[in-house]
This record gives structure tokens, C-alpha cells and sequence, in this order.
């Protein structure tokens, strides 16, 4: 079956303050339109069309690198049955067409397919039900529970608006009906705009067979107009996300105390807890266990590893049984092979850090090469920066650095030396050589005042 993708993403969103269109105000550190175009990615055998208007131009650069999107402009936003128009000569007319908007982004694949497949009996409504349902479209339905009709809050009556089952805005139509049905619609209302809801009520004076979605779960349908309402669908975002790892066998200490910014991919066994942070590309490998209030950014951490309390890894990767932390920054372009462990305000850059090897304590390696079972002791710094260039300290396998020594690159140390503690290290080391690079000691009477 063909499917037709239409985003509606006009909307200029005044309510919400910002100079960005509504379309791109940020959710979970995307824009809130990215969320709808990753749900519909997974689709089969779509034509993706997005109406834009109000900073076109800007919503069209911000996802210039997607090429599937037929971008469409509606010149004057005069209502949603009037955007859907503006798409009609660009639907194949063999396809189900679903409606879906770019202000409602939790969306998700599964309940898009279901609709499409009700679309093919008949126009397809997505409803639920809400206690409080002030400000959406009532669902009308006759005796023999046919739904007539779709009443927008503006035009129902007193006893209508008792209705709870409500309009969720999304709806799939066959191609052909759709363009029916939109050619029959008038701005006959309060708002004196063209309602795509209009083409229910056409649809059933035509007698066609009228089907409905009803969700359970209302957060997937969850729209934003105000500041307020983003927060709302930011939380409803992670919460989701949240519980589909949990039921995949990822444990949680809470999890409604985790954030999700972006592509997260996490494997069973993995334990998270509190006030984690995942942001970018991140994947967390079985059995990992990521402390409190850590910050993963574009990294993987490999199985069995383990983050204490508030490290922060970007762009990095932690091979299996690893372990960093607590307040590590395992900066960019460091690996850490298996067994390698770093520990508490330890800082890593650009570095490799070999099978087994430690750095334990207060220590910086930045540009480092460093091989198997090599210890770094508490205090060393890797001085690799000579005010013009970046350079590279090698410490071969099974080397031991003391406590508190300064590694000046560029600099080899050989396999199995040692360099004394509180030396400052200029030239290379040879294998198994010591190395002591600091001042003689003097020990002085006392002098009394």
C-alpha cells in the first residue's frame, strides 16, 4: 500500500515567546518537527509532503540534509483543511494519505500504521478521551455510535461541549476521498477558516464508512502552543522513553529521573540511575551501569562497564568492563580498552588508554598513547600543549609513572620503566629504565629568628 505523509508545519506559535517557528522550538534537544519525521521514517512505501509558511525558509535549511521531504508552501494559513489542500496535486492518487502535525511530536510508528490500515475501509480519526476537554474538537456520534461529525470548541453548543471523547487532529483518508471531501469544505465557522474536521461531516452525508482510533495513552497526541505545554511534552517524552527500555529489561533507580537528547540505544541488563543525562548518539551496552548524575554525550559504554557517581563522557568509548569515575571527564576521542579504569577528577583528551591501565586519582592525559597495565599515579598531567601545537606522550605497556610527575610531550616512555614520583619528564625513557627529573634535596638546620 502507497502511503501519502502530510506534516502540517505552518504555524507561526505566538504563544510560545520565541523567535523560532513553533515547528522547531527544542524537545529533548531536537526540534519538535525531527520527532515527526523520525516516527514516519520507519513507514514503508511513503511520499513524505511538509506544509510550511511562517519562516519557511528557516524550517526548510534546519532539515536540508533529509531529501525524502516534498516541501510545500501554504502562503496564507487560512486553517488546516485549507494547508491539506495545498498538497493535494502532489498525493498519488493510489495512496492512503494520513494527516499528522509538526507541533505534535510524540507520534509514534506503530498507532501511524494502525490508521493507515483503518483508512482503507473508510476516513480514519485518531480520538481519546479527556476529563477535561476544553479546547478540542468533539467527537458527535449518532445513536447507534456512527460518528457524524467533528464540533470545534468555538462552534459547539453547551451540551456538546459535555462530550469527552475528543478530536486529536490526526486522520487518514484514500487520496481520492480526501480530495473529495477537501473540495467540499467552507469557512462557514467563527474562526472563518477552512477546518480539515469539516470533511468528517462530508463524509458521512456521503455515507461513508467512518473509523476511529482510540488511544489509550493521550501523551502520543499531546499538542504545544505555550512554554507550558513543551514542558509537558518534554517530560511525557523521557517518561516514554523511559518505559520502553524498562520493557526491554533496562533497570532504573526512577525513571522519571533520566533524560533522553537524542538517539539513545541502551541493552538489556543496563542499570541507570538518577538524574542521568544522555545526549547525541549514545549506546550503553548489556549490564553496564551508569552512576548518579552522569552525562553521556555521543559515546558508547561497552558491556559491564561501570560510570560512578557524576562523570561526563563525549565522544568517547568505554570498551567492556571498564570503569570511569566518580567525577571523571573522559573528554573527546578517548577509548578506554577492556579493564582500563580512570577514576575520581581524572580528565582524558584525544587519548588511547590501554588494556588494564589506571589513572586513579586527580591526574590530566591529554594527547596520550598509552599501552597495556601501564599506572599512571595521582597528580600526573600529560604537558601537551606547547602554546602553538598539540602533542603526543607514548607510554609503552607495563610502565609505572609516580605520583604527581609532569609528562612534557612529545615524549616516549618505554616498556617496564618507571619514572620517579615528582619528576618533570623532558626526554624520552628507555625499556625498563628509571627516570628522575627533579631538583636534589636539601635539608637545612633550623635558623631560630
Amino acid at each position: 500500500m502507497n502511503l501519502d505523509i502530510v506534516i502540517l508545519a505552518a504555524g507561526k506559535g505566538t504563544r510560545m515567546g520565541s523567535p523560532l517557528p513553533k515547528v522547531l522550538a527544542n524537545l529533548a534537544g531536537r526540534p519538535m518537527l525531527d520527532h515527526v519525521l523520525e516516527s514516519v521514517s520507519q513507514l514503508k512505501k511513503i511520499k513524505l509532503h511538509v506544509v510550511v509558511g511562517h519562516e519557511a525558509q528557516m524550517v526548510r535549511k534546519t532539515f536540508s540534509d533529509n531529501k525524502k521531504i516534498n516541501w510545500i508552501k501554504q502562503t496564507k494559513q487560512l486553517g488546516t483543511g485549507h494547508a491539506v489542500k495545498q498538497a493535494l496535486k502532489h498525493i498519488r492518487s493510489n495512496s492512503n494519505v494520513v494527516i499528522l502535525y509538526g507541533d505534535v511530536p510524540l507520534i509514534s510508528e506503530n498507532t501511524i500504521s494502525k490508521l493507515t490500515k483503518l483508512a482503507s475501509k473508510g476516513p480514519a480519526l485518531l480520538t481519546f478521551n479527556k476529563d477535561n476537554p476544553t479546547g478540542y474538537g468533539r467527537i458527535i456520534r449518532s445513536s447507534r455510535n456512527k460518528i457524524e461529525a467533528i464540533i470545534e470548541e468555538k462552534d459547539a453548543s453547551p451540551s456538546e461541549k459535555q462530550i469527552t471523547e475528543v478530536n486529536s487532529g490526526i486522520m487518514a483518508f484514500k487520496a481520492k476521498e480526501l480530495s473529495r471531501l477537501i473540495g467540499k469544505i467552507k469557512k462557514n465557522n467563527k474562526a472563518r477558516e477552512f477546518y480539515l474536521t469539516d470533511t468528517v461531516r462530508e463524509a458521512y452525508l456521503e455515507k461513508l464508512n467512518i473509523q476511529s482510533l482510540r488511544l489509550s495513552d493521550m501523551d502520543e497526541v499531546l499538542g504545544c502552543n505555550t512554554p507550558e505545554d513543551l514542558q509537558l511534552l518534554e517530560k511525557a517524552y523521557h517518561l516514554s522513553t523511559a518505559k520502553k527500555f524498562l520493557n526491554k529489561g533496562v533497570s532504573f533507580a526512577d525513571i522519571e529521573k533520566v533524560k533522553f537528547r537524542g538517539s539513545v540505544s541502551i541493552e538489556k541488563g543496563a542499570f541507570i540511575d538518577e538524574n542521568v543525562i544522555f545526549e547525541g548518539s549514545v549506546s550503553i551496552e548489556a549490564n553496564a551501569k551508569i552512576g548518579p548524575g552522569c552525562i553521556i554525550s555521543n559515546s558508547t559504554i561497552g558491556k559491564n562497564a561501570e560510570l560512578l557517581p557524576y562523570t561526563f563522557v563525549e565522544e568517547s568509548k568505554l570498551e567492556n568492563n571498564t570503569k570511569a569515575g566518580p567525577f571523571a571527564h573522559v573528554g573527546i576521542q578517548t577509548k578506554l580498552e577492556a579493564g582500563a579504569e580512570i577514576g575520581n577528577f581524572v580528565e582524558t583528551k584525544r587519548s588511547n588508554i590501554g588494556a588494564n591501565s589506571k589513572a586513579k586519582h586527580l591526574a590530566y592525559i591529554g594527547d596520550g598513547r598509552i599501552g597495556k597495565g601501564v599506572n599512571i599515579g595521582a597528580g600526573t598531567i600529560f604537558c601537551n600543549y606547547d602554546g602553538v601545537k598539540k602533542h603526543i606522550t607514548k607510554i609503552e605497556d607495563d610502565a609505572f609513572i609516580g605520583s604527581n610527575s609532569a609528562l612534557v610531550a612529545p615524549l616516549t616512555i618505554g616498556r617496564k620503566s618507571y619514572v620517579g614520583s615528582g619528576s618533570v619528564v623532558t626526554k624520552n625513557v628507555g625499556k625498563g629504565q628509571l627516570a628522575i627529573g627533579r631538583g636534589r634535596q636539601k635539608n637545612m638546620l633550623n635558623r631560630k629568628k
